[in-house]
C-alpha cells in the first residue's frame, strides 16, 4: 500500500482499523480465547481479531463504533460504483 493515495473515507477506515489492530496486539488474551479463535496461527485475520476483542469484553478500551461508522461511510460511497470499479460484472 506504500505510495497509494486513499480517499479521506478510505483513510478513515484504515486509521480506525489500525487502532483496533494495535489494541489487539497490546492485549494478553486468556488461553480459552486464544485456542477458540486460533490466535496463535500466522494466518489469523480480521475475523479473529474482531471476535477476540469482542470476546475479551473490554468495551472501555475497544470501541468498534468509530470503525463501523467509517466503514459505513466508505460503503455508501462505493455502493453506487460497484460495476464501474469492477467489483461486479455487468
Amino acid at each position: 500500500m506504500a505510495g497509494m493515495i486513499f480517499s479521506p473515507k478510505a483513510r478513515a477506515v484504515l486509521d480506525e482499523g489500525r487502532k483496533l489492530w494495535t489494541r489487539f496486539h497490546a492485549t494478553r488474551f486468556p488461553n480459552k480465547i486464544r485456542e477458540e479463535l486460533k490466535l496463535n496461527r500466522a494466518d489469523a485475520g480480521w475475523y479473529q481479531v474482531r471476535r477476540a476483542l469482542e470476546a475479551y469484553g473490554d468495551a472501555e478500551l475497544t470501541d468498534f463504533d468509530p470503525f463501523k461508522a467509517a466503514y459505513a461511510a466508505l460503503t455508501a460511497k462505493l455502493r453506487p460504483m460497484v460495476y464501474e470499479l469492477g467489483f461486479l460484472p455487468e
